[in-house]
């Protein structure tokens, strides 16, 4: 009788357990201490933006020409992050816009913890960044969004604020604001001036893994670079784009 009674307890904790992680709105871990030094980010007058550097202290991500994916989008979204605050500090209408890291140094954590801990900020803007070894000399830049189904996801649809979405459907309440995003900022890289510079593609809709989870507007950037230190053309082009999009994020 303990022996059966166990089994049931056992299994009815598991099946909880996998029932509550496959929901978008679930903090499968609390930052409480993020919140704690950072409460003006939980006023919801706020917006925020969350860069998320592909990688952690578990996960080195692709070779590169000389180190790994993980440093390199760090320095990246570090370099963005900074940008983007210098420009909003100095622009009053966005002065109530916040900049948050996914990730720092020595931090590791999966993909539904990402899209969690965005969640619970109430993250108006997620941006996913990937650097990946380019054999060209010319810097390359992707844009994607999440699409499981190119033939429903865009279906127009009512979400009930109050109910729970599995990870799988997240992307859907936000998904056309996803893919204006996205082609607002596909159009900003292509001035003639960035042509110089570097190439761009998409929007692409694919159902990546690297946005599952995220309730936001979100979009993953792929950059091909063929030497490390090629990031840095993409910093200013990159946060002109994004801080054009700031009118458009809704609180």
């Amino acid at each position: 009788m303990k022996k059966n009674l166990f089994i049931f307890v056992t299994l009815f904790l598991l099946s909880h357990s996998l029932y509550q992680a496959s929901y978008a709105h679930l903090s499968l871990y609390t930052p409480h201490e993020y919140k704690k030094n950072n409460a003006n980010l939980f006023d919801n007058t706020q917006k925020i933006i969350t860069l998320n550097p592909a990688g952690d202290a578990q996960k080195l991500g692709r070779k590169l020409a000389n180190g790994y994916e993980r440093g390199t989008t760090l320095k990246l979204a570090e370099a963005l992050e900074q940008k983007l605050k210098n420009e909003i500090k100095n622009k009053k209408p966005h002065s109530n816009t916040h900049v948050v890291l996914a990730r720092t140094p020595g931090q590791a954590h999966t993909q539904l913890e990402t899209a969690a801990f965005a969640n619970r900020l109430k993250t108006n803007f997620f941006i996913s960044v990937h650097v990946y070894h380019e054999k060209t000399p010319k810097p390359k830049i992707f844009l994607y969004q999440r699409v499981t189904n190119p033939l429903t996801d865009f279906t127009p649809r009512t979400f009930d604020t109050l109910s729970f979405l599995p990870v799988t459907q997240a992307h859907l309440p936000e998904i056309s604001t996803s893919r204006t995003f996205g082609e607002k900022l596909k159009t900003h890289l292509s001035q003639k001036d960035y042509l110089k510079q570097f190439d761009t593609y998409g929007l692409f809709g694919i159902p990546l893994n690297t946005l599952k989870g995220v309730t936001a507007p979100a979009l993953t950037i792929e950059i091909g670079i063929n030497q490390d230190n090629k990031w840095h053309v993409f910093i200013d082009p990159l946060a002109e784009g994004i801080l054009a999009l700031l009118g458009n994020l809704s609180v």
